[in-house]
């Protein structure tokens, strides 16, 4: 409780005194899926030569070591699809950093998989989003629920054979109306597979019309990477319903909802119908650091058209404390830009926070 409550103020801090101290490193938008739910695998293989190199992605990591960050996580789509992943990895560990890996889990081989535990990375995030062949179908590709189990078992093993405590892997499951029957299943997977934890959180989808209405100084600066590809998978008043029944079964027996769930659980209908997010604060652009595979520092995942400044051709502390970021800042703080309604990055404040442990809804 008192390491959580450190945590606690120490964002808090971060966030009035515009402070980082963790980063993303997006290494690739390349992916081995075609997810219903993501459209950056869209992005693809579209200028792969542009991509950071891994003498720059290291100089990078310096950069951001004497800049205070304390934790780097390492996303795609798909991280393992950068070259020398390993490398990567193995230097952020190296200088002294959390490492935070999110992954689907297929491409992870043997040797990816000793290194990961030899090192220490510090947590490996397997997403799954069902059981069998509905991941599948939702991840577009056969087999992949199969062989991301397989891996996730050989990383357990392994993290056993060298007795270590880390990484620690994690499931972590996106709901939407495409499985939102899967909510038990997946969570059994925390004994089949005998993971440390299995998290939820509802998907973000962004309306394209909100997409065309964020804008900075005349031009778009939201992209459509979260927006539906045709239909929409938001929950629809069924899967609400399903939603609220699947809490209320677990609460009557007995199991412990870990504070995710209980927070989703504590959205009002109105906000999971519509997928808007119950945003108070902005986090993200305060207190992390977001930089895409070419370089450039980006706000958020939501406003990705719109970089501050690319580390090819300016330092970390040049981007941060330039001007075109301080005047992002300052209309944010005015006012959330339409996208930000489906916050894919979303914190409770500490009110909020005080709101789910109390029962109450989050609106």
């Amino acid at each position: 409780m008192l390491q959580k409550l450190a945590e606690l103020l120490k964002r808090e801090h971060s966030y009035y005194t515009d402070t980082p101290r963790s980063a993303t490193l997006e290494l690739t938008y390349r992916c081995n899926l075609t997810c219903r739910t993501c459209s950056v695998w869209k992005k693809g293989f579209k200028d792969i030569e542009k991509e950071l190199t891994q003498t720059e992605i290291f100089q990078m990591i310096d950069q951001l070591k004497a800049f205070g960050i304390e934790r780097i996580s390492l996303l795609g789509s798909e991280p393992f699809m950068k070259e020398s992943f390993e490398d990567i990895f193995r230097k952020i560990k190296q200088r002294g950093l959390k490492c935070f890996i999110t992954s689907n889990g297929v491409l992870m081989t043997p040797q990816h998989i000793q290194a990961l535990v030899e090192v220490e990375v510090d947590k490996v995030i397997i997403s799954i989003d069902g059981v069998g062949e509905r991941h599948d179908q939702i991840r577009g590709v056969p087999g992949t629920f199969e062989k991301a189990q397989a891996n996730v078992r050989a990383l357990l093993q392994e993290r056993k054979k060298q007795k270590k405590r880390k990484p620690e892997v994690s499931i972590h499951s996106t709901l939407s109306r495409l499985n939102i029957d899967q909510i038990e299943p997946v969570k059994k997977l925390k004994e089949d597979w005998g993971v440390d934890r299995v998290t939820f959180q509802y998907m973000v989808e962004t309306p394209k019309e909100k997409v065309e209405e964020t804008r900075f100084d005349g031009a778009r600066i939201a992209s459509h990477r979260l927006s539906a590809w045709s239909d929409s998978l938001l929950f629809r008043r069924e899967e609400v319903d399903h939603l609220r029944a699947t809490v209320r079964q677990m609460r009557e027996r007995g199991e412990k909802l870990d504070f995710a769930m209980r927070a989703l659980d504590s959205w009002s209908d109105e906000n999971l119908l519509n997928g808007r997010v119950p945003i108070k604060k902005c986090y993200a652009t305060h207190n992390h650091i977001l930089i895409n595979p070419f370089g450039d520092l980006i706000p958020c995942s939501n406003i990705d058209d719109l970089p501050f400044g690319n580390l090819r051709k300016a330092t970390l502390e040049e981007i941060w404390l330039g001007s075109k970021r301080n005047e992002f800042q300052k209309q944010l703080n005015h006012n959330f830009f339409p996208v930000c309604t489906s916050c894919a990055n979303f914190s409770m404040t500490p009110s909020q926070m005080f709101k789910v442990v109390s029962g109450g809804t989050l609106r």
